[in-house]
Formats: C-alpha cells, structure tokens, sequence
C-alpha cells in the first residue's frame, strides 16, 4: 500500500492542477491535517494491535519488551542522530536532526502488525516484534513532543522543573490513567458478559470503540500527558482480561480485523501520497533536492539497518538474561530485518511542518523520511517473506 500510495501521489502531482473530482480527492487526503491522524487513526490501530497479544506471551516478556521499546529505540536514535549530524549539509538547526532521528527510531506498529499475521512466528516472537513497535512509538513521541517544544521556542530547554514534571507526567501519569481506564473498561465487559443477549453485544463493540479513542483523548488532551501510552496500557488490558467476558468472540474478531485492515490501508496509502509528491517535486526542480540528498537518505537508510543488526546482536545476551524466553539468532535476524519506519514517522514530519516557519526545513524532513519509508518498505518489505522461509 506504501508503494501504491507513492504511484498515485507521484501521478496525481504529474497531471498538474485540474477540477476534477479524482484530483480535488486525492489533494484532500495527501494534504490532510496529521493531527487527524494523531487523534482518529493511530490511537486506534494500536489499542487493536494491544487488544489481541497473547498476555501471557507478553506478560513474560515483559522487561525483554521494556529494553527493547525504552532503550534500544533510544540507542536507535542516538546512531541515526549521529550520522544525521555529519551529514547536515544544510546546517539546520540542531534539535531538527534529533527530531529527524526520533522518527526514524522506532518500528512502524501498523506495519510489524501486517508482518505478525502474514508470517508463521512463534507467539514469543511476534510478542517481541509488536511489543518493541508499540512501546517504540510510545517512547519515540514522549521524546518528540519535548523536542517540538525546543524547537518551536515554547520551552528554551533549561528549564529543569518543567522537565522534571514532564518525565513523570507522560509516562507514568499516562499509565495510571491506561490503568483506571482499562479497570473500568473490564468491569463494563464483565456486567454485559451475557452471551444470549443481542443488546450486550452492542454495549461491548461501543465499549470497544470509545476505548479506540477515548483514553488517547484524556490523556493527551486534558491531561497532558501521553495518549499513546495510555492507549497501549488499556489495550493490554483488555487483551489480559476483556476475551473471557466478550459475549461473541467471533464478532469481536471480526471487527477488530476489519477495523485495523481499513485504519491501517488509509495510513499507508496517504504516507505514500506525500512520498509520491515529495519525489515529483525533486525530480520536476519544485524543490532543491537532488543527488545529494538522495545520497543522504540511501546512507541514513544503511545506518538504520546496520544500526538494528549490531545493536540487537550486543543487546542479545541482556535481553536473554532479563527474560524468561530466550531468541536464537535467527530469531534476532527477523527483529532486525523487519523494523521498518512508516506511517507515525511521516505524521511526525508533517506536525513539525504545522509548527515551523522554515519550510524548506519541514520539506527535507519529509522528503528523508520518506525516502527511507519507501526504500525500507521495498527492501524490507519484499524480502522478509522469501528471507524467513
């Protein structure tokens, strides 16, 4: 879908400006505001990923997951920072390279959870590889949003108490409210548990569906605090205790399928619309960028890749010693090759260019960034199946 995104973006910015419908379409959806996406779309994928793990495959994993979400996606981001900061020939500011870093840090959780369901994993496995997606997510947009800040003069950086108030409240004030919500959420499932009731039913999909959105909006919204973070925390919670109270599992499954196959086609394909435009603007001379930058993002892409390898490889035998399960090698291989960045590192592209005044800043975010979605998801993309076979 990254790929077939990219074509029609790519000939919707040939064809020039028409009053076509079709055109006006696609313009709207390239063009959509990503708070939308942030807001409506990626709160719901996750809490519909988190949802459906294994608990107890997780629950077991759980400090293996919490290394790999926390401090390998950090690690990540210090690698790919420091390539970026060598590579800054357009000497922009330097909270913009960190910022470009933190987005390509982390796994796209929309897509580790398509690879989860078309690959033959193990259960320990696919814990690690949407475990690492969700809570990189997670660890990627805390460190984003303070960066934003910096970046955008509401916070000069040095103030030590607001930060200190920050580090607390957006992870830990977001997991209690994951924690208070997810309790309330179970207590509904266990008073409309009824099977034989039709009404029952109904109430559980609209529990569901408000939890898709719901605590994300609470958390971030009037609390402050990190949405997704609390998204991920009543997911789990649901996946812990919500299935035995669900008066139908099949309609339950089949909704969620439903819902995660259209929420995460409408993030690939508008990803693919601003990468198809990005690259028809290179190529038509709209915008500065040319072999350079494309050396650029082919190297940023080589640190990425190298990056998870050798990272993964040292982390290995801590990541072994701190959880009940142990990862072969081959195991690792697949962690590695399959983390890809997608969707929420172009919407995290797209909310620094609302905020900032230099677009030809905002517009070489995007057009890294992009590329290196694009060329992971067809390297990556395509490999993956023939490679774990």
């Amino acid at each position: 879908m990254y790929i077939l995104g990219t074509l029609i973006g790519f000939c919707h910015a040939s064809f020039g400006r028409t009053d076509s419908i079709l055109y006006e379409s696609v313009r709207i959806w390239r063009d959509i505001d990503p708070s939308i996406i942030l807001f409506a779309l990626l709160p719901v994928i996750l809490f519909q990923v988190m949802m459906n793990v294994n608990a107890h495959v997780f629950g077991r994993s759980a400090f293996q997951l919490l290394y790999l979400g926390v401090f390998f996606v950090a690690a990540m981001i210090v690698c790919i920072g420091a390539i970026s900061l060598v590579a800054n020939t357009y000497s922009f500011h330097l909270v913009t390279i960190w910022i470009l870093a933190t987005s390509l840090g982390f796994s796209d959780p929309v897509a580790t959870e398509a690879l989860s369901l078309n690959l033959e994993l193990s259960q320990k496995l696919k814990a690690l590889l949407i475990g690492e997606s969700q809570l990189g997510v997670v660890t990627a947009f805390i460190i984003f949003k303070a960066l934003l800040k910096i970046r955008t003069g509401e916070n000069n950086g040095s103030d030590g108490a607001f930060w200190g108030a920050y580090a607390v409240r957006e992870p830990l004030l977001s997991i209690g409210v994951g924690i208070v919500t997810g309790t309330v959420a179970v207590l509904i499932l266990q008073e409309t548990s009824d099977r034989t009731s039709s009404s029952a039913m109904m109430i559980q999909v609209s529990t569901l569906a408000v939890l898709s959105f719901g605590p994300f909006l609470i958390a971030e919204y009037f609390l402050e605090s990190c949405g997704l973070m609390t998204t991920v925390v009543v997911g789990y919670m649901v996946a812990s205790f919500g299935w035995p109270l669900f008066a139908s599992r099949t309609l339950i499954k089949h909704m969620r399928i439903l819902i995660a196959f259209v929420v995460s086609n409408i993030m690939f394909i508008q990803t693919g619309l601003v990468i198809g435009s990005s690259i028809h603007a290179a190529i038509d001379g709209a915008s500065p960028f040319g072999a350079t930058e494309v050396g650029y993002v082919f190297a940023i892409y080589a640190t990425l890749l190298l990056a998870r390898v050798l990272l993964l490889v040292l982390m290995r035998p801590t990541l072994n010693s701190v959880g009940k399960y142990d990862f072969s090698f081959s195991e690792g291989f697949v962690l590695s090759w399959s983390g890809m960045p997608g969707s929420p590192s172009m919407m995290f592209m797209l909310l620094l260019r609302e905020e900032i005044e230099n677009q030809l800043e905002a517009e070489w975010l995007i057009f890294v960034v992009g590329g290196v979605i694009l060329i992971s998801q067809v390297i990556q993309g395509l490999l993956l199946m023939p490679l774990t076979d």
